[in-house]
């Protein structure tokens, strides 16, 4: 991809009305730069709570990958990774695993999600119920992957909202776990 290319950043249903509105849909410049390294990329999102930190493996690199709400496109990899995600899930809303899930599949990604907390709906709209999930929990569920050898078929580690403190030392195992990481 050329440095400065121009691309459209609306949602597919709304492409051609938003072409011809003045602030919606409006071009963006788009830079090109790498997307992974050998030390996990951290990027700060716009999610009230969450500092968002990805590991990808060098030949698994994402199609589309959104900073701070700006869209940096690379061309599409042979393979496609699977990416285990802790991170948050609420019954009603789009973030945490329900915002990365269907945005991975649109691009042939599989996403597994090891939930860290367990909300009604996001907490900034108030009113939520719900927490934690147990760490003891959490340990399980990634013990389970890991006694079926699943990890070595992870190309990706993604840890969203962790909740606890103890959330951070599974997500250190799953980094462990996981080959070339």
């Amino acid at each position: 991809m050329d440095i400065g290319t121009q691309h459209w950043y609306t949602p597919r249903n709304t492409r051609k009305k938003a072409r011809k509105t003045s602030n919606y849909g409006q071009r963006v410049n788009i830079q090109a730069r790498p997307t992974f390294s050998a030390v996990p990329q951290i990027s700060c999102l716009p999610h009230c709570l969450t500092v968002q930190k990805t590991a990808i493996s060098p030949q698994l690199t994402p199609a589309v990958h959104v900073v701070a709400g700006v869209l940096f496109h690379r061309e599409r990899p042979t393979a496609m990774a699977n990416i285990l995600s802790l991170t948050s899930h609420v019954v009603h809303g789009h973030v945490g695993g329900q915002a990365s899930g269907p945005a991975w599949q649109a691009m042939g990604h599989e996403g597994w999600h090891l939930p860290t907390v367990l909300f009604s709906n996001h907490p900034g709209h108030g009113g939520y119920r719900g927490g934690p999930v147990a760490v003891g929990l959490q340990n399980q569920l990634l013990d389970g992957l890991m006694a079926r050898d699943f990890l070595a078929g992870c190309g990706a580690l993604h840890t969203g909202y962790l909740g606890q403190a103890g959330s951070v030392d599974v997500a250190l195992r799953a980094m462990d776990g996981i080959e070339g990481l």
